[in-house]
């Protein structure tokens, strides 16, 4: 049998199938092959009960109800009125229907039931009859056709699934009987392909012809009916346009995956190898629905309206949503039913959108898995449920998306602890309102979109990594716990009387945190850090914090880095004292005027970074409590000019493996100079530059790693000065040795630009004995006028002076001369 078109698919899903015998069924053991039935076995005259034999041994039954039910069919033509169940046909003749004639005191259902005996899943059946009309009532009737998956009685109340195309409606000429036969009194139905049944062998389906009305009388009966049961497809499917899931239209189908075809009579069931959804492709799921091995690609969306959503376990995950775009929009109010074992996983960028369902939590357990950036979207009209654990599969390295996107803007939440293993965006015109949340509230990886959050209870952020970002309010107090470093990607507003507690890393880059009105509080705790790049630093008008907008604390062991990639300016005014201050990044970061820079714990200067005074004499840095400076390896101090490192209290320490600038007069340290009380400590690398634009005292009482003279002017040691590595000199700074020994045998030399070294001792000069760098313009004087005579250093290798100047009275050179 050729199949025609079939204009009308429903999906059912074989979920649990009623059990226990009610009456006959017909075993099928064919596939593709129409079974059919024309009721000509049905006697022409008299009554009978249901025998058994006939049609009614062939799955046929009927029940009757009501005060006049005799469970007897008779033999009729139209011509009586009485309510009972009848063989239609003219009189006397073998071509008979199957019917019957409601009345007030009785009504009858014929029925028919089958088997899957054929040893395969069906997953679509084509069922086709005529429906004949012999008796007309007064007003409209119908004829309605439904079926159920089980072996359920024919009244049975629940559970039913209505053909609409196969139901038939009767005309309005009046009462009286009609000749069923006549062309004007029957209608052929077009076969109608029913789909998605997932009926596995042994299953039982019961079909039913009702009337469709309670109180009208058409007698009507069936013909011809036909059914042909359609095996599942294993092979492939993908969509091939936008369109419903129950259309064969929708979908392309392949034995390969490599080869395609338009789908004829077949759509997607549990037994497919595999479904894709494409990109681009939008496919409405309105009825039950059993799949496995479904795939959204990106930029395709699977939208599930009504019925039951059934996933069937198979190896990997059971529905996919493959990556950015891909999207499953949950608009029944229906949670899926996943098999044991099924599960549902949301690449990075994917959506899972709730549009008709408040059970969030159902769609959080083990068996939903979300990717890094994954989405779950909340856009129901109703108030969701907000308690339990969101994302509860996720491992910490995956931040999956809630996004808050409904309208419901009512307090949300209860006593219970509420935990959300990933970032919580809020949508655009948008309120989260979690102010009924009592109990803990753990947010792991931040906040983010443009709407606004408010929470009654503190909001913990848990992750090794959160944000803070979007346009909307903060209306909530916030902890950001040890091991957790938030980073603010966006301006922020908080709501005043709000405190926002670090105990791990505030990251706030080179964005600012404000209210719009009243002072907030931000606590930096003792495990804390606040990170900023704001050029203005933590507060100002422009600042990490605007100015008035904070009360700030800082509690001992509290951090505070200023890591731009340029210049910073420290904040002073409006902030207690630092109690670790942490420079990195690059550029100078400049203490603010107007006060001391105050640290009580370690004042540490990273590679790339300079911590520089005002040069303010009364500008200094303190170091209270035993505070230590570290000038690591890279970084640089600068006290720019007058001011000082000092202390008020404890035992101060200073080390320097980096660079440290004096521009004072009085040099290095020493009373009036750049560190006046506290001896430093110099480590292996490190360079004192005296750079002062001026002339400076270079103390000698300590022995220098490295030493530098820059800027201009006469630097003028104030003894013999030891040098373990380099002497450097540079600009048109000039290094007066006259008087004291500079270096030794294992000091190195690198002068540059226009600067000028001048010894005065006896013997080989310069007394520096390592590797002579000496660029084009530079100078070294020889100034000996002692009685013993000084030699010009040959070097070797042979030095290459660029300069050579002889001031002194008794200078020389060695006899093998030396290079210029």
């Amino acid at each position: 049998m050729k199949l025609p078109a079939y204009p009308i698919m429903l999906i059912v899903a074989c979920a649990a199938l009623p059990t226990g015998s009610t009456s006959a069924q017909l075993s099928v053991t064919v596939l593709n092959t129409p079974i059919t039935q024309d009721f000509n076995a049905l006697p022409a005259t008299g009554n009978a009960l249901q025998a058994t034999s006939g049609i009614f041994t062939d799955g046929w039954s009927f029940l009757e109800n009501g005060t006049g039910k005799n469970d007897l069919y008779q033999a009729g033509s139209g011509t009586s009125a009485t309510g009972d169940t009848y063989s239609f046909g003219a009189s006397g003749m073998s071509d008979r229907a199957f019917g019957f004639l409601q009345s007030g005191s009785l009504g009858s259902i014929p029925g028919f039931k089958f088997l899957n005996n054929t040893g395969q899943v069906i997953s679509s059946m084509v069922i086709g009859y005529t429906v004949e009309l012999w008796r007309l009532s007064a007003a409209p009737d119908g004829l309605a056709f439904s079926y159920q998956l089980g072996d359920v009685p024919l009244d049975e109340a629940l559970g039913w699934k209505n053909v609409p195309s196969l139901n038939v409606t009767t005309p309005v000429t009046g009462a009286g009987a009609v000749d069923g036969n006549s062309v004007a009194n029957r209608t052929i139905l077009t076969p109608v392909l029913i789909t998605g049944l997932s009926l596995p062998p042994g299953a039982v389906v019961t079909l039913r012809w009702i009337d469709a009305t309670l109180s009208n009388s058409a007698a009507m009966a069936i013909d011809d009916f036909s059914l042909v049961l359609i095996p599942a497809f294993t092979g492939y499917f993908r969509s091939r346009t936008n369109g419903n899931w129950n259309e064969p239209a929708t979908w392309e189908t392949s034995t390969d995956g490599a080869t395609w075809t338009i789908a004829s009579n077949v759509v997607p069931a549990g037994q497919a190898a595999g479904t894709a959804i494409q990109t681009g492709h939008t496919v409405s799921v309105t009825d039950n629905l059993v799949a496995g091995k479904l795939l959204v690609q990106p930029g395709g969306k699977l939208v599930w309206t009504a019925g039951t959503f059934t996933l069937e376990d198979a190896p990997g995950d059971e529905l996919v949503l493959q990556g950015t775009g891909s999207e499953w929009e949950v608009a029944a109010n229906v949670i899926p039913v996943l098999m044991a074992g099924a599960t549902v996983s949301v690449g990075s960028g994917g959506i899972l959108k709730l549009s008709g369902n408040n059970n969030l939590l159902a769609f959080h357990g083990n068996a939903y898995t979300y990717a890094d950036e994954a989405i779950f979207e909340y856009s129901y009209t109703n108030a969701p449920n907000i308690s339990g654990t969101f994302f509860s599969s996720q491992q910490s390295s995956a931040i999956p998306v809630f996004r808050y996107n409904a309208p419901v803007t009512t307090a949300l939440g209860n006593s219970s602890t509420t935990t959300i293993n990933g970032r919580v965006d809020v949508a655009a015109g948008r309120t989260f309102n979690l102010n009924a949340v009592s109990g803990p509230l753990i947010i792991r990886n931040g906040i983010g979109g443009e709407g606004n959050l408010s929470a009654a209870t503190v909001i913990q952020l848990t992750g090794s990594t959160a944000i803070l970002g979007g346009t909307g309010t903060l209306n909530a107090n916030l902890s950001i716990l040890p091991g957790c470093t938030t980073i603010l990607l966006s301006d922020k507003v908080v709501t005043n009387n709000r405190t926002l507690s670090v105990n791990g890393i505030l990251d706030v880059g080179t964005r600012q945190l404000r209210t719009l009105s009243g002072t907030a509080t931000l606590n930096i705790n003792s495990t804390g850090m606040v990170r900023t790049a704001n050029a203005s630093g933590v507060i100002a008008e422009t600042g990490s914090l605007k100015t008035g907008n904070f009360s700030v604390s800082l509690a001992p062991g509290s951090t505070v880095e200023y890591n731009a990639l340029g210049k910073q300016e420290l904040t002073i005014a409006n902030l207690p004292a630092y109690q670790n201050l942490l420079l990195s990044g690059t550029g100078i970061k400049t203490a603010q005027s107007g006060g001391n820079l105050i640290v009580q714990g370690t004042c540490r200067i990273g590679s790339g970074a300079t911590l520089a005074l005002t040069g303010n004499p009364v500008e200094n840095l303190y170091l209270n409590n035993s505070a230590t400076l570290q000038v690591l390896p890279g970084g640089t101090f600068d006290n720019g000019g007058e001011s000082s490192i000092t202390s008020s209290s404890g035992s101060p320490a200073i080390s320097i493996a980096g660079t440290f600038l004096t521009r004072d007069r009085q040099g290095f340290i020493g009373t009036g100079a750049a560190i006046p009380t506290i001896n430093p400590q110099l480590l292996a690398g490190s360079v004192i530059d005296f750079g002062r634009s001026g002339d400076q005292s270079i103390q000698a009482t300590l022995t220098y790693e490295n030493l530098s003279c820059s800027g201009t002017g006469i630097k003028t040691p104030s003894n013999a000065v030891a040098i373990n590595g380099t002497l450097y000199l540079s600009g048109s700074a000039i290094l007066d040795g006259t008087a004291h020994t500079i270096g030794g045998t294992l000091t190195n030399l690198t002068m540059n630009e226009s600067s000028r070294l001048i010894v005065g001792g006896t013997g080989t000069q310069p007394a520096v004995g390592g590797t002579y760098t000496l660029s084009a313009g530079t100078t070294i004087e020889f100034a000996n006028n002692n009685l013993t005579t000084a030699t010009i250093r040959q070097g070797s290798p042979v030095i290459q002076y660029a300069n050579v100047e002889i001031a002194g009275s008794n200078v020389t050179a060695p006899l093998s001369g030396i290079t210029l």
